[in-house]
């Protein structure tokens, strides 16, 4: 088994489409129901602003699981190297 495919880092994007479409659903359903209203200037600032927040959202969601992979990396070099140091020390102490 592959680090890639033990580590959730490394899921399917579907479900974060998923949740943006979701999330996404709590801006256009008022921002339409305000059109239809005839609150057209209140709909589009609704509109803009969900926009905005799901664009920062992706940015910071995308930041942080890159963050999160290059750690997970980090360590797993970390553990390799801790273990190869313990076998030659083992080595050296059974000599």
């Amino acid at each position: 088994m592959s680090d890639h495919s033990k580590n959730l880092l490394y899921i399917s994007k579907k479900p974060i489409i998923v949740f943006f479409i979701l999330l996404s659903l709590a801006w256009i359903v008022p921002a339409i129901n305000l059109m239809i209203h005839g609150q057209i200037s209140s709909s589009i600032k609704l509109f803009l602003f969900g926009c905005a927040y799901l664009i920062a959202l992706f940015i910071a969601q995308t930041f942080f699981k890159r963050m999160l992979i290059l750690y997970q990396k980090n360590l797993d070099k970390s553990i390799k190297k801790s273990k190869g140091q313990k076998y030659l020390k083992n080595r050296r102490l059974s000599k």
